[in-house]
């Protein structure tokens, strides 16, 4: 069973069938308890209220080789555009 997960500081997600995690760190651990073979699906904001990012997370993501199915929700459009390049040129697919 895929884990679907919203990262957001603020905002809750829309869907109940979602583990929310309102920054970096709890968005790492949360991953790190799934085995990579598992599905992932992540919904991503860009500002999470700390010094890391959405793009920081995205990019520990592909440093650690997960792939999975994403959505940025972000409304900077700058921090939008970048984890999306990112997440897409490294095998994930986009889900709206």
């Amino acid at each position: 069973m895929p884990l679907y997960i919203y990262v957001d500081n603020t905002r809750k997600p829309l869907f109940k069938d979602c583990v929310w995690v309102q920054d970096y760190e709890q968005a790492v651990d949360t991953i790190k308890m799934i085995d990579k073979k598992d599905r992932l699906i992540i919904d991503l904001d860009h500002d999470l209220g700390t010094e890391r990012t959405g793009y920081d997370l995205a990019e520990w993501l592909v440093k650690n080789q997960y792939l999975g199915d994403f959505r940025v929700h972000s409304m900077y459009p700058n921090g939008q555009k970048h984890i999306r390049e990112l997440l897409k040129q490294n095998g994930w697919r986009e889900f709206f």
